[in-house]
């Protein structure tokens, strides 16, 4: 009895999200225009239900910018750069599933998340806010298809639009 109930601890232990090794999105990430995708869908105007949305940027005009992650366990640090290489925001993520706030743009913006990680998936739930009202909202899940290569689903809603985007990201080698 006592080595079923040592067992049953054991294998419990083992599969406890506690026990699993958290992936490594730690690297520079560059997006790979021609393996992403973007949707963009308009929410109908007062009164006017057949408005049909403009298309969507083609994955060059979308312009997802390179991403530097620095990841110490399961938190992580992603700076945004813009295409000069220059640094244009930071977030840190704390995927323990508490409400975590971040100025961005100054002080403008403020970066409103909540994430945790969902087997081998980062999801993070997120908004932008100005002045302490909601702008955008989205939900993030990103996920490694190999060493060197991620993917991001991005789901972002604001008071006009829903988007859906899927970037492939690639991870550049130290020398890059």
């Amino acid at each position: 009895m006592k080595r079923t109930l040592v067992l049953v601890l054991a294998i419990s232990a083992a599969l406890s999200p506690a026990a699993a090794e958290t992936p490594n999105l730690a690297g520079k990430w560059r997006p790979d225009p021609q393996r992403s995708t973007t949707q963009k869908k308009l929410k109908p105007a007062a009164g006017d239900p057949n408005v049909e949305a403009p298309p969507a940027p083609t994955p060059e005009q979308a312009g997802h910018p390179l991403e530097l992650i620095e990841q110490s366990g399961a938190k992580l640090k992603i700076t945004l750069h813009d295409e000069n290489g220059e640094p244009t925001n930071t977030l840190v993520i704390s995927p323990d599933g508490k409400e975590t706030y971040q100025e961005m743009s100054g002080g403008a913006l403020v970066y409103v998340s909540t994430s945790h990680w969902d087997g081998d998936s980062l999801v993070i739930e997120w908004r932008l806010e100005r002045d302490g009202r909601p702008m955008i909202s989205g939900r993030d899940v990103r996920t490694l298809e190999g060493p060197d290569v991620q993917r991001l689903v991005r789901d972002i809603e604001d008071a006009k639009s829903r988007t859906h985007s899927v970037i492939v990201l690639v991870r550049q080698s130290a020398a890059s």
